[in-house]
């Protein structure tokens, strides 16, 4: 069975063997063919301690306890090297961008699922404008040995063969996502639950040998 839209599950990043950050989200919709979760504005996320692949071996959000702004959608595909994240702005809560996150495939856990940011992304704004994004950032990746050059040069080529496809045929998911609004009634929750940076027997490792 699958989550019920409304139940908390936890969106983990695992690296080498370990759960890298968390955020807590709310299901959205649970299908075999989409999952959906929102991150509601305050929601808690964690940092596990480690010596992670970084300048100051902290994550880099590590100074950020909970998420700000609108909130943000999350459209997940089983077996797809990417989500869409829906991003809106301003006091109307405009509808701001899509934003093709490259990440690992995402695998279920007993707490939520678990996958790993490629880092790598392209936005699609309103206006049709494509922009492929952090190709500094997944270079810095491999100085720091997270990604392989082998891996980050892959990373940015997929991530120009999806631009190009969104400029060619404009966007191949449901555009009505782009005005969906979250329940009144949906709430953070006050902290992650225990366990949340601790990999189980049932935990998938979603992190190939990605580094150098």
């Amino acid at each position: 069975m699958g989550w019920q839209a409304g139940e908390h599950v936890v969106r983990r990043e695992v690296w080498n063997g370990g759960v890298w950050a968390a955020m807590d989200v709310v299901v959205v919709r649970d299908e075999p063919d989409l999952l959906a979760v929102f991150t509601p504005t305050g929601a808690p996320m964690g940092y596990a301690a480690g010596d992670w692949p970084t300048a100051d071996g902290l994550h880099p959000w590590h100074d950020k306890p909970r998420w700000h702004g609108h909130g943000c959608l999350q459209l997940l595909w089983p077996h797809e090297d990417y989500s869409v994240w829906v991003f809106w702005s301003g006091p109307d809560r405009a509808f701001d961008s899509w934003y093709v996150n490259l990440q690992a495939p995402f695998v279920r856990t007993d707490l939520g699922f678990d996958t790993l940011d490629h880092e790598v992304d392209v936005v699609a704004r309103p206006d049709g404008k494509v922009e492929l994004k952090d190709v500094d950032a997944i270079a810095e990746c491999v100085r720091h040995g997270r990604f392989t050059e082998e891996f980050a040069v892959a990373m940015v080529e997929r991530g120009r063969t999806l631009a190009d496809r969104l400029v060619a045929k404009g966007i191949w998911w449901d555009p009505r996502w782009a005005t969906w609004t979250p329940p009144a009634e949906w709430e953070p929750r006050e902290k992650l639950p225990a366990g949340w940076d601790v990999l189980g027997m049932r935990d998938a490792a979603t992190d190939v040998d990605v580094r150098s």
